[in-house]
């Protein structure tokens, strides 16, 4: 009973999401180095807006299992992305990306580099199409335990478990193939500069708890 009444608690308090932008500063964001950020971020217009040459920019906490929402919109022929679970794998620092890019006007576009992917490992539902570049589309990624799963405006793109046969063997053929244990640590969330502009809004993070073991 102790344990359901535990359980009821920690679903009950991570109800609430909590704002990873807050709309008017670079408040939580960081470089990758941990510096504050100087040039090519900025916040405009309630948005965080990468607007000029930069370096990617990441969290100041790290995030395990998590169901986070944001609004994101490029400029034409941009492409950029958001990473989770992004810390040390290896030599490298990398995490697992949601492909942002503008679908009809970047090269890199298709299968497992297409909009709402699993970046390099998952092709997105090739049906699920994102809004033309400068129209705001809305994505979710919810990792709960070891599943991951991709949404794009109200529709899944992507799933999969980590450390299934299905990862493991779509691991082997990526770029990551070198990082065996690539995306299974809690991480920072990260998000990309790649050389064109980019915006972001109402990006919400709600931690989920762990079922009891």
């Amino acid at each position: 009973m102790k344990a359901l009444l535990a359980l009821g608690a920690a679903l009950f308090l991570a109800a609430d999401p909590t704002p990873l932008f807050d709309g008017k500063t670079l408040t939580g964001w960081t470089t990758v180095a941990g510096k504050p950020i100087a040039s090519g971020w900025e916040v405009a217009d309630g948005t965080l807006h990468r607007a000029t040459r930069a370096m990617d920019i990441v969290t100041e906490k790290t995030y395990d299992s998590f169901d986070l929402s944001f609004e994101w919109k490029v400029a034409p022929g941009t492409n950029s992305g958001l990473k989770y679970h992004f810390g040390k794998y290896g030599n490298s620092m990398v995490g697992i990306e949601y492909q942002l890019i503008d679908a009809a006007g970047a090269g890199d576009n298709h299968g497992k580099h297409s909009v709402g992917s699993i970046y390099d490992l998952f092709a997105a539902d090739p049906k699920v199409l994102p809004k033309p570049a400068g129209e705001w589309n809305q994505s979710r990624i919810v990792v709960k335990e070891k599943k991951i799963t991709h949404y794009l405006n109200g529709k899944k793109t992507a799933e999969v478990v980590l450390g299934s046969p299905e990862w493991n063997e779509a691991l082997a053929k990526s770029k990551f193939k070198n990082q065996p244990d690539f995306g299974t640590k809690p991480g920072k969330i990260l998000l990309q500069e790649h050389g064109g502009e980019v915006w972001f809004r109402n990006l919400n993070l709600t931690e989920l708890p762990r079922s009891p073991k």
